[in-house]
């Protein structure tokens, strides 16, 4: 959903809200409801989910790689939820856990050590080298080639010397003929 207002003082319309169904991101929503509250000159009482960091916090705490989920993805909703968690931070406070926050939900160890090993600096870094790192970690992976074992049998030394010079012999007589 994406509603642009521009706020003139001389221009005053009434727009109304579209109703919330859950389905878009609710800081996004409440950003716009603010402005045309201010548009509209409505009162305004407080927005937001700061009540909700907690919720927020916790889920980030406990979260961890979803099936099918890409890392892209993964750092995308972990950097909404720690702004969401987190909201009276600075931006760099936030980069800075969000960072963490992905590096833990990484359920893959080599992956998540390698990262702390390197330490990226920024959520960005840390995506582009989880993202390669995951990549590497594919191509490394076994291209799925069986070895097959050929039947042995249970002889006796001796008796696989014998058979052997049997057939070299054989060989030596065709060789010669």
């Amino acid at each position: 959903m994406t509603l642009i207002i521009a706020i003139s003082p001389d221009i005053k319309c009434k727009i109304k809200p579209q109703l919330y169904d859950g389905s878009d991101d609710l800081e996004e929503y409440l950003t716009q409801l603010y402005l045309l509250a201010k548009l509209n000159d409505w009162e305004i009482s407080r927005f937001g989910s700061i009540n909700w960091s907690e919720v927020f916090r916790a889920e980030l705490q406990t979260r961890v790689s979803l099936r099918n989920e890409s890392l892209s993805e993964q750092a995308q909703t972990l950097k909404k939820r720690t702004r969401r968690a987190y909201p009276g931070t600075t931006p760099i406070v936030r980069d800075t856990l969000a960072l963490d926050y992905f590096i833990d939900a990484i359920t893959k160890t080599d992956i998540r050590l390698r990262l702390r090993e390197v330490g990226p600096k920024t959520i960005y870094e840390n995506e582009h080298i989880a993202v390669r790192l995951e990549a590497l970690r594919l191509a490394d992976r076994p291209k799925g080639r069986s070895v097959r074992i050929a039947n042995t049998c249970d002889t006796d030394d001796s008796e696989m010397v014998s058979e052997i010079k049997e057939i070299k012999l054989g060989i030596k007589i065709y060789k010669m003929k």
